[in-house]
């Protein structure tokens, strides 16, 4: 798939790049240029599926096959439609004289199902430099799904100052409970 997908954007003048990151896992990428340097938009979705398992099928897996209007077979939702979206889109815009502020950043990615090993290929490799929202095709039953998902490591420090109950043991007095404040910073 990645092969198709790299093939099919070169053809069309956008220089895409196919890394194969694993014996058979690659992810593919490019960068369609804007015409200002303000915050790029990524188009993500990934190339892969899982195994057909070992069901029977109605229809042949990966047959593609269409019947009263819907396609069926391994993919065809999540996330060849969105994938083939993607690149429609990407050649439109590739297309047009006038160019998008900010760049359009292609990031399709191999491993979805196998802990994200392609799209952490890209953080790995800062392909996604530059942006500022991402766009990913994921099947959504036609709902739009806005979400925000990362990581933040916060480290927090309380101070306290050693005491006694009887308030003999500090020169203050009683002292300080460091816990208390470390309670309020993270309720709030």
């Amino acid at each position: 798939m990645a092969e198709l997908v790299a093939d099919i954007l070169v053809s069309s003048g956008i220089d895409a790049c196919l890394d194969e990151f694993e014996p058979g896992r690659a992810n593919v990428t490019a960068r369609i240029k804007g015409r200002t340097d303000i915050k790029g938009l990524v188009f993500s979705a990934h190339l892969d599926t899982v195994p057909i398992g070992k069901q029977p099928w109605d229809v042949p897996p990966f047959g593609g096959v269409i019947s009263d209007g819907r396609m069926y077979g391994r993919g065809a939702a999540d996330m060849k439609s969105g994938l083939a979206a993607m690149i429609a889109s990407a050649l439109d815009v590739n297309d047009q004289r006038e160019r998008l502020d900010g760049d359009l950043i292609l990031a399709f990615t191999a491993g979805e199902s196998s802990a994200c090993l392609g799209a952490r290929r890209l953080v790995e490799q800062n392909t996604l430099r530059g942006a500022d929202a991402i766009l990913v095709s994921e099947p959504t039953s036609l709902r739009l799904v806005t979400a925000e998902k990362g990581a933040m490591w916060v480290r927090a420090i309380a101070s306290g100052q050693s005491g006694h109950v009887s308030g003999a043991a500090s020169s203050t007095g009683r002292g300080t409970n460091a816990i208390l404040p470390m309670v309020e910073f993270l309720a709030s």
